[in-house]
C-alpha cells in the first residue's frame, strides 16, 4: 500500500490502515478517521506496540478497559455514511484527518526513523498520538499522549538495539604440559583424555611410560584386535 506522494507502507502499517478502513466499513462511517486506526492497533495485537506502551505508561489494567470503552465511544459518535438507492455499499472515504497522519508518518519517515524507505508501524503510531482527537480519548481514559509517545520511541529503540557481540576464549600459547598432570594418574589414561588436556603438544610424554603420546597411541592402535 502506498500513501499520496508514493511512499510505501510496511507490511504492519499497510495491515493497519487496511484493518481500520474495513472497521468504518463495517460500522457504516462516512469517512475513515485516526480513531478506526487506533481501534485497528488495538484489536490486532495484544503485543501491538501502542497497547505495549500504553501498558509501559499506565499498568492499571482498569486504564485500558476504560481506554476500550473510551475509544468506542468516540467511533459511536462518527457520522453515518447515507446509503444510495437501492441499498448500494458506500465505500468510506478518507478523511482529512487519516490522510494528515498518513502524512505525518511519512515525515517521520523521511527524518531517518526505523524503516528507511517505508512507512513503519512505529512511525504510524508515532503520528496517530499526534492526532486531536486520538489525544482527546487518551486523556479521556486517563493516559497522557506524550507519555505513551515517549514509551513507543522508548520501546523502538530498544528493539534497535544490537545483541552483544559473541567473544570466543583466546587459547594461550603456554597449555600446560602432560609431565605436570598430578601424580597417582593411572598409566592407563585414556588417549582421547590427554589429547584433550594437550591439543596442541605433539611432543607430550604419556604419564608413566616414558614415551610421547603419538608413539604411546600408535602402540595402543596396533595393539586393538581386528
Amino acid at each position: 500500500m502506498r500513501i499520496s506522494c508514493g511512499q510505501a507502507l510496511g507490511e504492519e502499517a499497510a495491515g493497519v490502515v487496511r484493518l481500520a478502513v474495513s472497521l468504518a466499513e463495517q460500522r457504516g462511517h462516512r469517512q475513515v478517521t485516526p480513531l478506526h486506526m487506533v481501534s485497528a492497533m488495538l484489536s490486532a495485537s495484544p503485543s501491538c506496540i501502542l497497547r505495549a506502551a500504553c501498558l509501559s505508561s499506565q499498568s492499571h489494567p482498569l486504564q485500558h478497559k476504560t481506554l476500550d470503552l473510551c475509544l468506542e465511544l468516540a467511533l459511536n459518535q462518527l457520522a453515518m455514511a447515507v446509503s444510495r438507492g437501492g441499498g448500494d455499499h458506500v465505500e468510506p472515504a478518507r478523511s482529512n484527518a487519516f490522510t494528515a497522519a498518513l502524512k505525518r508518518a511519512q515525515a517521520h519517515g523521511r527524518r531517518g526513523a526505523v524503516g528507511g524507505d517505508k512507512v513503519e508501524l512505529e512511525q504510524l503510531v508515532l503520528s496517530i498520538l499526534d492526532d486531536p482527537s486520538v489525544d482527546r480519548v487518551m486523556r479521556t481514559a486517563g493516559f497522557s499522549s506524550s507519555q505513551v509517545r515517549a514509551s513507543v520511541v522508548s520501546l523502538q529503540q530498544s528493539s534497535l538495539q544490537t545483541v552483544p557481540e559473541l567473544h570466543l576464549p583466546v587459547v594461550p600459547d603456554d597449555v600446560p604440559d602432560c609431565r605436570s598432570f598430578p601424580a597417582g594418574r593411572s598409566s592407563r589414561s585414556s588417549p582421547r583424555t590427554i589429547s584433550r588436556s594437550c591439543p596442541t603438544r605433539s611432543n607430550c610424554e604419556f604419564p608413566g611410560t616414558g614415551t610421547s603420546f603419538p608413539e604411546y597411541r600408535a602402540r595402543c592402535s596396533s595393539a586393538d584386535p581386528a
